[in-house]
């Protein structure tokens, strides 16, 4: 079980906090560097879980020792071939308003969320039941073992989101604060996100706003503290789309986009069953970009399809061998693919979209369902998206945000069509690769808005979509649904 020390885990947390924020400050092209700095974090937890997984030495000590082993020999080797002298810093370190609010709310949130996870106990029946129940028994058995579960979710659900969890917990000394490493990928979500609008070159005032909505949004919240796998599965994702849209706008390419590609690709595959609707879509976009480039060689494609293929599919061997078949599909009625399961989707989807994430108490007569679990950014961005949909030199303009956005619909009536969602609180995490995807496109959508100074239609959208929220959701809609 855990051996660790909490004091030694706190100093590990704020420097995977603090680190990426000095790379943004301090290093030329940080936004190249932030999504290449994650994945090979998640390329060393993944691979070292697994290998000692084989090795039947999957325990928070042996786990805890190797690591200190390999970083340490990680440092010297960098200090003899003086690798850090490879890095151009800065000539002028400046601080705008609107980085420097990000980075205050960044800090004062991680603060917040620490202090929350270490006074209150883990009282969500999903995280108990499912995740910390499997991390217990993995650190306890050594090794990925089948054991007996009480929901069938649990049994079949993949690893690597999990992972990221089990591997900050090997430094803890008790599970006080072993929901704390959700706050690592909540800062990973948030800059990833910072490096796809620095990708597609939205305007520095915009894309920081976004991020901090994405952070913000009283979803993302909700998951930032607490040992679910939804906010590490996203923050994989948002990696894919960060190189997908770079290979996109690349001149040429490079080895090291494709090799960070596959990590997260990988990750993603092997950390929620979604991944085998969407990795399969994301690398049908990642050929058409390809071949529309046409490139000297094709050996270069072998390396992402590899790699995602040796970090992906681990727990879908497992499952294969221990129940027959690698996912839940058509194994009960809620996993079965239907059209009366579509339509029955269809009317959560339209309730998330219309419905607020926020309340005015005292002005508006009714309470909104998702006030709680809303993702606040998604009532805003929607539109926008769907507005640009309807113009047919914006799609030409953002081909490769609008590719995202179109990935992300595909792969919403795909899910929609094979899953019944337990409650409509639990649609909002399942379709969260949907929403991001949206926020993208609708984000890019806006940046063009404002650099055309087309403030009417900016504003008729805004307008018209809390009139329908405010209006019609609290009146007809409600009703009706």
């Amino acid at each position: 079980m855990l051996n660790g020390n909490n004091y030694i885990f706190s100093i590990i947390l704020i420097l995977n906090i603090i680190a990426p924020l000095l790379i943004v400050v301090f290093l030329k092209k940080p936004w190249e560097k932030i999504p290449v700095f994650y994945g090979i974090l998640i390329l060393y937890i993944i691979l070292s879980a697994w290998i000692l997984h084989f090795l039947n030495l999957l325990n928070p000590y042996t786990w805890r020792i190797v690591t200190i082993s390999f970083f340490s020999l990680f440092l010297l080797w960098s200090w003899g071939k003086k690798c850090y002298l490879g890095y151009e810093l800065k000539r002028k370190i400046t601080f705008t308003s609107t980085n420097t609010l990000l980075y205050i709310v960044i800090i004062f949130w991680a603060g917040i969320t620490y202090f929350r996870v270490q006074s209150l106990p883990v009282i969500l029946s999903d995280a108990r039941t499912m995740h910390l129940f499997q991390q217990s028994v993995y650190f306890q058995e050594g090794s990925f073992v089948f054991h007996n579960s009480n929901t069938w979710e649990s049994a079949f659900r993949p690893l690597n989101g999990l992972l990221w969890n089990m591997f900050f917990s090997i430094f803890l000394e008790d599970n006080k604060l072993i929901e704390a490493p959700q706050i690592i990928s909540w800062v990973g979500l948030i800059l990833i996100s910072g490096a796809i609008f620095s990708q597609l070159k939205i305007n520095n005032k915009l894309a920081r706003l976004i991020m901090i909505c994405i952070g913000f949004s009283p979803g993302i919240l909700s998951l930032s503290t607490n040992n679910f796998i939804d906010l590490p599965s996203l923050f994989f994702f948002s990696g894919i789309l960060y190189f997908l849209i770079k290979l996109g706008q690349s001149k040429t390419f490079e080895i090291i986009d494709f090799l960070m590609l596959g990590i997260y690709c990988g990750a993603y595959l092997g950390a929620r069953t979604q991944g085998i609707i969407l990795v399969p879509l994301l690398f049908i976009y990642l050929f058409i970009i390809f071949f529309m480039k046409k490139p000297k060689s094709y050996k270069i494609l072998i390396l992402p399809i590899v790699i995602t293929i040796f970090l992906g599919t681990g727990k879908y061997l497992l499952n294969f061998f221990e129940y027959g078949t690698p996912i839940p599909l058509n194994i009960n009625d809620s996993t079965s693919i239907s059209l009366i399961k579509l339509f029955k989707n269809y009317k959560i989807l339209v309730n998330q979209i219309f419905d607020r994430s926020w309340n005015l108490y005292g002005v508006l007569t009714f309470q909104a369902n998702s006030a709680i679990v809303g993702f606040l950014i998604s009532f805003f961005i929607i539109p926008y998206a769907f507005f640009g949909i309807l113009i047919k030199n914006y799609i030409h303009i953002h081909k490769h945000s609008f590719s995202i956005f179109i990935i992300g619909l595909v792969f919403l009536l795909i899910a929609m069509s094979s899953f019944e969602q337990p409650s409509q609180n639990y649609v909002l995490r399942m379709w969260l690769p949907f929403i991001f995807t949206t926020i993208i496109f609708g984000t890019d959508i806006i940046n063009t808005l404002i650099k055309e100074n087309k403030i009417t239609p900016s504003l008729f959208i805004f307008s018209l979509t809390i009139f329908f929220s405010t209006i019609i959701y609290g009146g007809l809609y409600r009703k009706g649904f």
